[in-house]
C-alpha cells in the first residue's frame, strides 16, 4: 500500500453528519495531518501526489472542471486520477434510490417530497439541491479538449453487480435494486454488462493520466 496517504471530506450541503462519522469510525486519524475537512483547494501543503482518487465526489461539486484542473497540477508526472461517480445520462439516482424523469429540475418535482423527507430523516439537508447531474459525455468531452489521456473502465458495472452478493450495507439501501440485480446474475446478464454502450453505463469509472 502507499506509505503517504492524504485524506480529504467535505463538510457542506447534506454532509454535516461527516464529522461525528470520522471520530467515531476513524480513531488513528490525525487531524490537519492526515486527514482535512477541507477542499484540495485551500491544502496548506503544496506536495504533490502519484494518485487521487475522486470516489463519489465529482458529482457534488459546482465547477468540477476546475477541480480536475486543480488536481491535475497537483499530480507528479506520471500520476493519475481516479474518478468514480454517477453518470446522471442513465434512469437511476443512487444517493436517494430514485428514477431520474428527463432531468434534475423534473426527478425533483416528481419525488419533492419523498427527497425532502429522505434528507431530514438522514441528516442529508441540501444534498439534492447540490448534485450537478454529471455525465459521461461531458467528463469525456473535457479530458479531450485538454488532450489528457484517459481510460474508461467498461467493467465497472459488472463488478457492482458481483458486489451485490456480499455486500450487506449496499443492499440495505439499494433494497429494490438489489433484487433486480441479484435475478439478473442468476441468469447470467451481467456478463454483458460491458457491451453497453458508454452513454448507458450508470457508473463512470475513469482515469486520467498526466504525462
Amino acid at each position: 500500500g502507499f506509505k503517504n496517504v492524504i485524506g480529504i471530506d467535505k463538510i457542506s450541503s447534506g454532509f454535516k453528519e461527516n464529522k461525528i462519522i470520522q471520530k467515531k469510525f476513524l480513531k488513528n486519524i490525525k487531524m490537519n495531518k492526515n486527514f482535512h475537512f477541507k477542499s484540495i483547494q485551500s491544502l496548506r501543503s503544496k506536495k504533490k501526489f502519484d494518485v487521487i482518487i475522486l470516489f463519489s465526489v465529482i458529482e457534488h461539486v459546482k465547477n468540477w472542471k476546475r477541480l480536475l484542473l486543480h488536481c491535475l497540477s497537483r499530480l507528479n508526472k506520471g500520476g493519475k486520477i481516479i474518478i468514480n461517480c454517477p453518470n446522471y445520462l442513465t434512469f437511476y439516482e443512487p444517493h436517494f434510490s430514485i428514477p431520474i424523469i428527463i432531468n434534475k429540475e423534473i426527478t425533483y418535482l416528481c419525488f419533492k417530497k419523498y427527497i425532502s423527507n429522505f434528507e431530514k430523516k438522514n441528516n442529508y439537508n441540501g444534498m439534492y439541491r447540490e448534485l450537478n447531474f454529471i455525465n459521461i459525455n461531458q467528463i469525456i468531452s473535457f479530458v479531450k479538449r485538454k488532450k489528457l489521456d484517459f481510460n474508461l473502465n467498461n467493467k465497472i458495472l459488472e463488478k457492482y453487480f458481483l458486489r451485490t452478493l456480499k455486500d450487506k450495507e449496499f443492499n440495505k439501501r439499494h433494497s429494490n435494486l438489489t433484487i433486480t440485480v441479484k435475478f439478473l446474475i442468476k441468469i447470467g446478464v451481467h456478463k454483458l454488462l460491458k457491451f453497453i454502450p458508454k452513454q448507458f453505463q450508470p457508473i463512470i469509472h475513469l482515469e486520467i493520466k498526466k504525462n
